[in-house]
């Protein structure tokens, strides 16, 4: 816990107490105070742990428990979730809550923070904001938000925004594209909240903007080596195959078509009847059964009597994190 800290965290008609973040299963893995830490917020913290499942489930991802008002967001990637607690306060003039806010949130805060106005203008920007779109302070205050979103993903953010305003949803959740002083390129996951006076009119939007380049790079680069493993063994005239032996199937890569192009997806094992005699899928299903008795791969080569005329090489071995399942690859 961080001590000493007896500034109250205000965010126009909320004060925002803590940020819980939390693992999949509801234990906690790290707290950040802003305010003198209250023994009473930890009935809070339980409500949301117990909650994480529905909240997850709903687009509303808001929860109240008595005076106090939880906001939860799931993470990037499944990892966890972070819960926002606030306390429900009389509206403060906009200049309070900026530096109330943002006094700890600069402190504490590893990921970008700011408070953007109705017209996109950036309010308050943290540190942590500045650093990542190599702006400084001075710069960020004097641009909106559409100044440093790559063209092509403003219009999606503001038709976010409208939706917010429009009061049909009350936060969202979108992965976009910014463009940093430098030029360079990056992506971010942006949270938003719209705060709302008492009288019903839109006050400024609370965004959280985390750096997701390099997942994003990784996620690309991943799909690049299943492409080049994919046009591989279409040019081998080889498929990778799994065979569930729970549910008599198995399921073919997609460059099974280069071997036999009536065969594609996840195929029970009688309809491969259709292309071997009775006793070439006799000897598919012993070879099966060797596999599962067997510490080592097994082979079994088969001639297709049905629309095609060719012979299969089978290469398969029970998979050792899960018996119900046979791995490898065929190939003429």
């Amino acid at each position: 816990m961080i001590k000493n800290m007896t500034s109250t965290v205000s965010s126009g008609e909320v004060h925002l107490l803590c940020i819980f973040r939390l693992q999949n299963d509801g234990s906690l893995k790290h707290t950040s105070w802003f305010t003198e830490p209250r023994e009473e917020v930890f009935a809070a913290l339980q409500y949301a742990s117990d909650n994480l499942q529905l909240a997850d489930e709903q687009q509303n991802n808001f929860l109240r428990l008595n005076e106090y008002r939880l906001q939860i967001l799931r993470e990037l990637g499944g990892q966890g979730f972070n819960v926002l607690v606030y306390h429900d306060v009389p509206d403060a003039p906009l200049e309070h809550a900026t530096d109330n806010v943002f006094y700890s949130v600069f402190k504490y805060s590893s990921i970008g923070m700011a408070l953007v106005g109705i017209d996109g203008k950036w309010l308050q920007v943290n540190d942590a904001l500045c650093d990542l779109l190599k702006y400084s302070r001075d710069e960020l205050l004097n641009m909106s938000f559409q100044e440093v979103t790559h063209p092509e993903d403003v219009k999606e953010d503001l038709n976010y925004l409208q939706l917010l305003l429009d009061r049909k949803i009350e936060t969202y959740q979108l992965l976009k594209r910014y463009i940093t002083r430098e030029g360079k390129v990056l992506w971010a996951q942006l949270n938003v909240s719209l705060i709302w006076r008492r009288d019903g009119t839109p006050r400024f939007l609370v965004a959280q903007i985390q750096d997701q380049t390099e997942s994003i790079q990784y996620r690309d680069h991943l799909e690049k080596l299943n492409y080049d493993l994919e046009e591989a063994q279409k040019t081998a005239r080889i498929a990778t195959f799994l065979i569930d032996l729970q549910a008599h199937t198995i399921t073919f890569s997609k460059s099974v078509r280069e071997l036999v192009s009536h065969w594609k997806g996840t195929m029970r094992f009688r309809s491969l009847q259709q292309d071997l005699s009775a006793e070439q899928y006799e000897a598919f299903l012993n070879w099966i059964s060797r596999c599962q008795d067997s510490l080592k791969p097994e082979d079994l080569e088969v001639h297709l009597t049905g629309f095609v005329n060719a012979s299969l090489l089978f290469k398969g071995r029970l998979d050792q994190h899960d018996h119900n399942r046979i791995l490898g690859v065929v190939q003429r």
